[in-house]
């Protein structure tokens, strides 16, 4: 499964297999993954080396981690941040604040889920 002859290193390789279930949607979004040592078993490597592919994939914004739960594929496509428009931005010309509730996705290095957050008035 993995090349040990070849110059990417294990870590890179790795990335490149669970990225590929991810980008094929094999691993579709709110999937658990295998666990570290799950992986380890699987590429017979050390679980660092599984953590720093993982880790990598986190930071990419294509798995999250939850303490204590496990890794999963992301939901959220990559964002444009500089689309992104604050409540102040939007509504800080008036003088109230409409009565709604917002519901809003959000990846910034860390995964958010959907979250209803009322807006006060």
């Amino acid at each position: 499964m993995l090349e040990r002859d070849s110059s990417i290193p294990l870590h890179r390789q790795i990335r490149q297999y669970l990225e590929k279930k991810v980008d094929s949607g094999e691993w579709a979004p709110g999937y658990q993954i295998p666990t570290e040592k799950e992986l380890a078993s699987l590429f017979e490597v050390s679980t660092i080396t599984v953590k720093r592919a993982i880790l990598d994939l986190v930071q990419s914004g294509k798995l999250f981690r939850i303490s204590g739960k496990g890794t999963f594929v992301s939901n959220i496509e990559e964002t444009n941040l500089s689309k992104l428009v604050s409540i102040h931005d939007k509504f800080g010309k008036e003088k109230s604040y409409p009565h709604k509730t917002l519901k809003f996705e959000c990846l910034i290095t860390i995964f958010c889920d959907v979250h209803t957050i009322p807006v006060i008035s």
